[in-house]
């Protein structure tokens, strides 16, 4: 899905309660300049990566924050959404130090300016941790319920 720049809303207080009840729900917001890389994060999304509010932000920066398998996945993603206009939409872990890393879902569109030319790609984060945490949990399950039904033959012939 591709978005089309459209003029600033004319209500800047229903706009502000909107921005307050994203960010408030605890979903963070991001938009990268496809031209300079420059980044833009809402506070949220600082909180989810662990970026102070004084740190100034580069595409560099952002992509040192994630797992090395995750940062060439990640570019590539971004060049395929520039140059195709297709959704970004991954789920990556962020390096959180001293070997933790929390998981965050990154979703966004391309922004093309009045020319139809891609000009920012512009997205939601969320903290899927738990999920990815609830996932890991069912496979450990998964794992050990396959490991009994594996040697149940073996026990039946036993007895």
């Amino acid at each position: 899905m591709t978005t089309i720049v459209h003029p600033a809303s004319d209500d800047p207080v229903r706009d502000e309660r909107f921005r307050l009840g994203i960010e408030g729900s605890g979903v963070g917001i991001w938009d990268l300049d496809i031209l300079t890389h420059g980044l833009l994060w809402s506070n949220t999304t600082r909180i989810l990566f662990g970026v102070p509010k004084d740190l100034p932000l580069t595409y560099d920066l952002f992509l040192s924050l994630l797992e090395p398998q995750d940062r060439a996945r990640t570019d590539q993603a971004v060049s395929r959404s520039v140059e195709t206009g297709c959704t970004f939409d991954l789920q990556y872990r962020v390096d959180r130090g001293s070997q933790s890393y929390q998981w965050v879902r990154a979703l966004g569109s391309v922004v093309r300016d009045e020319k139809g030319a891609p000009r920012h790609i512009s997205g939601l984060v969320i903290d899927i941790e738990e999920q990815k945490q609830v996932e890991e949990a069912l496979r450990i399950r998964e794992s050990h319920l396959r490991s009994i039904l594996e040697t149940i033959p073996e026990a039946m012939i036993v007895i």
